[in-house]
């Protein structure tokens, strides 16, 4: 569903600020990487990115690449690649 979220929705940033808790370690693997895919998505928004910036959010997608998994490695590489789309978002990887 959140794939076909229009980027400038504002259900956007609302599902991003209620998903991305579910990453967190507590969670079951198959929770965190459902959580993970729709982060991946959101991420076409520039104010989930703007989110992600402001709040530095990027360790925790940088730790999912750790898990072992080529799907969830799948998930954070597109969060990480949707966070470079633009210049603000770019900042944090400097």
């Amino acid at each position: 569903m959140s794939y076909y979220l229009e980027p400038d929705s504002d259900l956007c940033i609302k599902t991003a600020k209620s998903i991305i808790p579910l990453l967190d370690d507590n969670f079951s693997f198959e929770v965190r990487l459902e959580a993970a895919n729709v982060v991946r998505n959101l991420t076409r928004s520039s104010e989930v990115r703007d989110y992600i910036r402001e709040h530095a959010l990027l360790p925790a997608f940088i730790k999912l690449l750790n898990e072992g998994d080529k799907t969830f490695c799948t998930a954070a590489y597109g969060i990480i690649m949707n966070l470079l789309i633009d210049e603000n978002s770019r900042q944090v990887f400097l």
